[in-house]
C-alpha cells in the first residue's frame, strides 16, 4: 500500500512494497519462504529487508544503479516477480525542462537465491511521482509532473503514462488538467483511479482515457484496494470511505442521482491516516497517522482496534511499514534514521468508542432535491469491464465506450514508433503520444476542445514520410476513427 498525497520533495515521498518469493493463495510465514521486501526511506533511498533480520540493508549489488539518483517511488507486483522504481530526474534536467526527464527502472525479482536484475529503463516526460503496477507486473502506470518554470505563472504539466514493462516502452500517455493527490490501479488492471478534492476520477487503461467518477466529498488523500476485491478504500479526514462497485451497481439511477456521496461505507478513525497497509489475506488494515499513531481495522466488520500502550510507536522516529502477515499476524515496520526493524501484533479487542473511533457507518443518501442538478460529467454505473480492443479484421478500430481519436497505419509500419498529438492551437506543444499496435491501429483519449495536429514519428521522434503528412483535427465533443496514415518510409 502507499501513503496519501504527493509531497513536494523526493525525499519526503513514502512508499511501501512487499513481495513473496513463493506466491500462493494463502501466503506462508515470511521466514518460511525466503521472504524479502524493498522499502523507500524518507531519505529517498531504497532499502532491502529479509525476513528474520533486525535491520534494513542496502539493495543487492545488481541494483546499484538505483543509488545514482534519489528514488521517488517504487512498487512490486502482487505476484512478486517484478518491481518498478521511479528515479528522480538527473541534476539539471528538471530545471532545463528537458523532454523524457523521468525514468522508470523495471526490475526482475526471481526466487531466491537468484539476485534481482534490471530488465529495462523507460524514459518519459515529467518527473515520475507515483507508480501503480498490475498484479502480473506486465503493465505499470506512472503519474508524472513537470513544474512550471521558476517565476512563471503557468500551471505545472502532468501526465499519466502507461508502461509496457515487457517491451520496455511507454505504450500511451494522457495529459491531465491538474495532478491528483493519489492514484490506484484496480486488481483487474482495467481501471485507474485518481484522487481529487470532492471526487475520485476513473480512467480506463486500454485505451488510457477518462471515464466516470465517484462523488467523494472533501479531501481524498490516498487510494487503496483491498486484496482480491474490487472495493476501493479512500482516505479522508478522520475517515476511510469504501466504494463497493457491486452495491453501487445495484442502485437505481434515481437513487444514485440523489446521493451526494457515492461511498457505500464510512469508517471513522481517531486521526487522519497517512498510510494504509492491508494484511496479506485482506482481513485487517493497519492505519498509520501523524505522530506515528496506529490503529487496525477489521476489513470484514469495519471495527477499529488500537495498538496496546506498550507497543506505541516513537513519535520522534520516521516509520515505514514493511509487511503485514495473514490472519492476526505481526505487522513488521522499519524506523528511521536508525533503520531498525520491529513488529507489532494486532490487538483482539476493538477500540473504545469514547476515544473517537466509531463502528462503520453506511453512507446515507442525501435528501432528494425537487430538481436535481445535472452532474458536470456522465455518471454511468461503474463496471470493472474494460472497453474491448479493436478487432484486427475491421478496416478501422471502432471507438471504445469513451470518445477517442483513432486510426490505422498502413505501409512501412516498422519505421513508426509513435503517433503524436500537438496542440491545442500549437504545432510544437505535445499534448499526447501513443505507440501503434502490431496491426497499425492506434487510439488516444479525446483531448480538451481545440485544434490539434496529429503526426506519425519514427525513432527518436524523427519525422517519417507519410500520406498525408499530418492530420489537423478540430476537437469538440465527438471522437474520430478515420485518422489513417500510409507510411512511405523514413526521410
Amino acid at each position: 500500500m502507499r501513503p496519501a498525497g504527493i509531497p513536494a520533495g523526493a525525499g519526503a515521498l513514502l512508499v511501501v512494497a512487499a513481495t513473496l518469493t513463493a506466491v500462493s493463495s494463502a501466503p506462508a510465514k515470511p521466514a518460511e519462504t525466503g521472504f524479502s521486501t524493498f522499502v523507500l526511506g524518507p531519505d529517498g533511498v531504497a532499502y532491502c529487508w529479509r525476513a528474520g533480520e533486525s535491520a534494513l540493508g542496502p539493495v543487492p549489488s545488481t541494483l546499484a544503479h538505483l543509488g545514482t539518483r534519489p528514488v521517488n517511488d517504487l512498487e512490486i507486483s502482487d505476484n512478486g516477480e517484478r518491481m518498478v522504481v521511479l528515479l528522480a530526474p538527473a541534476p539539471g534536467d528538471a530545471a532545463r525542462h528537458r523532454r523524457h526527464e523521468g525514468l522508470a527502472v523495471v526490475v526482475s525479482l526471481p526466487p531466491a537465491p537468484a539476485e534481482p536484475a534490471i530488465l529495462s529503463e523507460i524514459p518519459f516526460d515529467g518527473d515520475g511521482r507515483r507508480v501503480a503496477v498490475s498484479r502480473d507486473g506486465r503493465r505499470a502506470y506512472v503519474l508524472a509532473i513537470r513544474p512550471a518554470p521558476e517565476g512563471s505563472r503557468e500551471p505545472p504539466r502532468s501526465w499519466l503514462h502507461a508502461l509496457d514493462t515487457d517491451a520496455g516502452r511507454v505504450e500511451s500517455s494522457a495529459q491531465l488538467d491538474r495532478p491528483p493527490g493519489a492514484i490506484a490501479l484496480d486488481p483487474s488492471a482495467t481501471r485507474l483511479y485518481l484522487a481529487y478534492a470532492g471526487r475520485i476520477v476513473s480512467y480506463t487503461t486500454r485505451p488510457l482515457a477518462r471515464s466516470w467518477h465517484y462523488r467523494s466529498p472533501g479531501a481524498n488523500r490516498g487510494l487503496y484496494f483491498r486484496p482480491q476485491t474490487a472495493i476501493l478504500h479512500a482516505v479522508r479526514m478522520e475517515q476511510v470511505a469504501l466504494f463497493d462497485p457491486e452495491i453501487i451497481a445495484a442502485l437505481k439511477p434515481e437513487q444514485r442521482q440523489e446521493r451526494e456521496d457515492d461511498a457505500t461505507t464510512l469508517v471513522s478513525l481517531p486521526f487522519t491516516a497517512d498510510t494504509l497497509l492491508f494484511s496479506q489475506d485482506g482481513l485487517l488494515v493497519a492505519a498509520l497517522g501523524p505522530g506515528n499513531r496506529l490503529v487496525f481495522i477489521d476489513a470484514e466488520t469495519s471495527r477499529v482496534f488500537a495498538a496496546a500502550d506498550d507497543e506505541a510507536l516513537d513519535p520522534d522516529q520516521e516509520v515505514r511499514p514493511l509487511y503485514f502477515d495473514a490472519g492476526r499476524g505481526d505487522l513488521a515496520f522499519a524506523t528511521f534514521p536508525d533503520k531498525q526493524v520491529r513488529s507489532i501484533r494486532p490487538p483482539v479487542r476493538p477500540l473504545d468508542p469514547s476515544s473517537g473511533a466509531e463502528a462503520a457507518e453506511h453512507a446515507p443518501p442525501a435528501p432528494p432535491a425537487p430538481s436535481p442538478t445535472p452532474l458536470p460529467e456522465p455518471e454511468p454505473t461503474p463496471t470493472l469491464a474494460a472497453p474491448a480492443p479493436p478487432p484486427m479484421a475491421t478496416p478501422y478500430p471502432p471507438l471504445p465506450a469513451v470518445a477517442v481519436l483513432a486510426g490505422r497505419l498502413s505501409g512501412r509500419l516498422d519505421v513508426v514508433r509513435s503517433i503524436v498529438v500537438y496542440g491545442p492551437g500549437s504545432i510544437v506543444r505535445e499534448q499526447a503520444r501513443v505507440s501503434p499496435g502490431a496491426d497499425g491501429s492506434w487510439w488516444l483519449p479525446l483531448p480538451t476542445p481545440g485544434t490539434y495536429r496529429i503526426v506519425p514519428l519514427g525513432e527518436r521522434s524523427r519525422p517519417v514520410r507519410s500520406e498525408p503528412n499530418f492530420h489537423t483535427v478540430e476537437v469538440k465533443d465527438q471522437g474520430r476513427s478515420d485518422l489513417d496514415f500510409n507510411i512511405l518510409g523514413t526521410n
